[in-house]
């Protein structure tokens, strides 16, 4: 999913770890906890990281992508 999004994941992980506090966002399963981190990669790239926490203090990214500015939210109806 990170090709998708234009996203390295090394550049995931650097912006996951920029953020010392995470979001709860809703998941399909319902036995998954599914979190959103805002982050920034060291070279300053905005990167929203969503990921679902694993045990031993790790953490599984299921996608990550660049976050709309505003215009861009009013053209595709967010």
């Amino acid at each position: 999913m990170l090709d998708k999004h234009g996203v390295e994941y090394e550049e995931a992980v650097e912006a996951l770890l920029s953020v010392p506090q995470s979001e709860r966002v809703a998941s399909d399963d319902p036995n998954e906890r599914r979190y959103l981190a805002r982050g920034r990669t060291d070279a300053g790239r905005r990167l929203h990281v969503v990921y679902v926490e694993e045990p031993g203090r790790r953490a599984r990214i299921i996608t990550a992508y660049e976050p709309l500015g505003r215009k861009a939210r009013r053209r595709h109806g967010r």
